[in-house]
């Protein structure tokens, strides 16, 4: 990145500029993976060790810093954190179209998701027409096509009736300079070099955000609620930045080079030790600084502590919590029914050991399991591979799947077989029914919710965890109001860094001077007496910007 004379600008001309302290025009321009001069200037490139120095030493280049490849993170909700009409969210209706934009940072999205449907949507707000690209690339399917009015104008598809989804773009070149080719990596998996979602989580994060109201949703059954995202009448600019699960953090700031009102990523960089070299961190700075609102995702690293990700006082923070529900599948054992329950552990197949078959993995288990129900164990608690297990036991023509996990029962998921997962009580009493009868038979009953729970909302035991791994003395409990640039500042010079270094970040001379942090404006809220009381306490943040707020 550089940055001359305060200027934002920056023409493709003048990165090729820049780049020739080390190598020629031809070998500069192929080098070159993006050009970033909207949010601020610079480019990404890939360059040897020594080019990097040379480049480094010219006087319009700030410290230069190595793209990374990171990686993604991953009913009732909103009604359960009370945004709703009869709430402190009374003024906001869920049935309200809004001029707001929400930048989407992931894997794509499947457009033709009911989430992402555009009925009801007008026109785009000719302030964020101006900011926000409207290209729409999609692989589109026939129904797409049927369902949205489009005109092919430059090899750019300006949609007239799709106004949920505002725009879209993918960016790879980047991810293929970090790590190879598109085409290798997929190695025969579904790939679309575009922005639709060809993994899943860019679909399921965006849904979850601004995903409209869909009636009458279940589950195989389970439930008939209306499903919706957090701010259904928003709209949304997809920027597929990941692939297969992998995100270069040089096409992360591509992303970053546009104008939303808010963007949202659930993705992180597990080498985050320093505010002021972490691309991420930079980018949500100069996010910051233009007035848009980023949240992001704290990590799935619940088991080490000083695990959490996006940690910067200028982006909030999002843990992963539990419900006030929970999606309960109970076991009758000793029945008369006709499924016969069989350990994994002596189905093994000739040549695999017994530990290997009762984790249930493929090409582990023999004949023996057909119409019977599998009794499975969880091999690693770090690595969720249930749903995996379910399609080993129906591929082998298992009937049901009775899974132990002794760490984490309660987390909820999608099966190919009908499943029951036990934790350590419950895998204790099937035990003992196993050594006491020789003929083991059960049932699967019919899953349902169970509502409500308490307590809840409790911590993801998966959510990544504190103190802040920069910052030990940050604690990023609520919003922080009235932080600007100026706090900025103080915070970085506290945190150490000199004026040249936080001069690099804004792009504008600073002194360091004496100003404690703890003069930052965090807020507190005191509650007394909680003493067998149930009491909600909630923030209101309200986001400023020139028109609009």
């Amino acid at each position: 990145m550089y940055a001359k004379n305060g200027s934002n600008s920056g023409p493709p001309a003048e990165n090729v500029d820049v780049m020739l302290h080390a190598l020629t025009v031809g070998n500069a321009r192929q080098a070159i993976a993006h050009h970033y001069h909207k949010s601020f200037r610079g480019f990404s490139a890939m360059l040897t060790p020594e080019q990097a120095k040379q480049i480094e030493k010219s006087d319009s280049v700030v410290p230069i810093f190595e793209s990374k490849i990171v990686e993604l993170h991953t009913w009732g909700s909103w009604e359960f954190m009370q945004v709703t009409p009869r709430s402190i969210f009374s003024h906001y209706s869920v049935y309200q179209k809004y001029d707001v934009i929400v930048g989407h940072f992931d894997g794509g999205v499947w457009p033709e998701a009911e989430s992402f449907s555009p009925e009801g949507f007008g026109p785009v707000p000719e302030d964020l027409e101006e900011n926000v690209s409207l290209e729409i690339n999609f692989h589109w399917t026939t129904q797409t096509k049927l369902r949205c009015l489009m005109i092919l104008t430059f090899q750019i598809i300006y949609i007239f009736f799709c106004r949920k989804i505002i725009g879209a773009r993918s960016y790879y070149r980047g991810f293929e300079q970090d790590w190879d080719r598109l085409d290798v990596v997929a190695n025969g998996r579904t790939l679309y070099m575009s922005a639709r979602d060809d993994f899943g989580h860019g679909t399921h994060t965006a849904s979850t955000a601004v995903g409209a109201l869909i009636g009458n949703f279940s589950i195989q059954g389970v439930g008939s609620e209306t499903l919706r995202g957090g701010a259904p009448g928003a709209g949304i600019a997809v920027y597929k930045v990941c692939w297969f699960n992998m995100c270069s953090t040089a096409d992360i700031i591509k992303a970053f080079d546009d104008g939303v009102d808010v963007i949202t990523m659930s993705l992180g960089n597990d080498d985050n030790n320093d505010y002021l070299t972490d691309p991420i961190s930079i980018g949500d700075f100069h996010a910051f600084k233009n007035g848009i609102f980023v949240a992001a995702s704290a990590g799935n690293e619940g088991a080490l502590g000083a695990s959490v990700k996006n940690s910067a006082p200028w982006v909030i923070t999002v843990a992963a919590s539990s419900m006030d529900r929970d999606f309960t599948t109970a076991i009758r054992l000793g029945n008369s029914k006709l499924f016969r329950i069989i350990v994994a552990r002596f189905a093994a197949r000739f040549g695999v050991s017994m530990d290997d078959a009762s984790f249930c993995k493929k090409d582990t288990l023999d004949y023996r399991i057909r119409g019977k129900i599998v009794v499975c164990v969880i091999e690693d608690p770090n690595e969720n591979k249930k749903t995996e297990q379910s399609e080993v036991v129906r591929d082998g023509g298992g009937v049901g799947m009775i899974l132990i996990d002794i760490h984490n029962p309660k987390e909820d998921e999608l099966f190919a077989v009908p499943t029951c997962v036990l934790g350590l009580e419950e895998a204790q009493n099937l035990k003992e029914y196993l050594d006491s009868y020789s003929n083991h038979i059960a049932t699967i009953l019919p899953s349902h919710v169970d509502l409500p729970i308490k307590p809840a909302p409790e911590v993801a035991y998966f959510s990544a965890k504190g103190p802040n791994p920069i910052t030990p003395n940050l604690i990023k409990e609520r919003l922080v109001y009235d932080f600007n640039v100026d706090d900025v500042v103080v915070f970085l010079c506290d945190h150490g860094a000199s004026s040249l270094q936080v001069a690099d970040l804004l792009g504008q001379r600073v002194s360091c001077g004496s100003h404690p942090v703890y003069n930052l404006n965090y807020p507190s809220i005191g509650i007394d007496n909680v003493n067998g009381c149930n009491i909600s306490v909630q923030n209101c943040y309200l986001r400023r910007k020139k028109g609009r707020s």
